[in-house]
């Protein structure tokens, strides 16, 4: 009970110390080509499996050809990595080796 009470405690006394950023212009997105990407994506079947033989290889790379024709430009930017022929790896290296990595992910 009383670390619970310290926690909290501590958790009050926090603040939070935003920084001042200058706001980046709109982005434009054509939604209707947005959709009709997410729409042609989610038609194919890509099912994954503990077992990498029953995957349905066929399926992983479609896939990987509608993402390649659906984003020309990250697919020339980024150096793609495929692990057990389905499981994709995009890295986009910065200009500054020094600095620390981000990840981001999506399933």
């Amino acid at each position: 009970m009383a670390l619970a009470a310290v926690l909290a405690g501590n958790a009050i006394g926090l603040a939070s110390r935003p920084i001042a950023v200058a706001p980046l212009p709109a982005l434009r997105v054509d939604l209707t080509a947005a959709t009709r990407r997410l729409a042609a994506a989610v038609r194919i079947k890509t099912i994954s499996y503990d077992n990498p033989h029953e995957a349905g290889a066929v399926a992983f790379a479609q896939l990987q050809e509608l993402l390649a024709r659906s984003f020309p430009n990250a697919r020339r930017l980024l150096q793609r990595e495929i692990f057990n022929g389905a499981g994709l790896l995009d890295a986009w290296h910065g200009s500054d080796p020094a600095l620390a990595p981000a990840l981001l992910l999506g399933h």
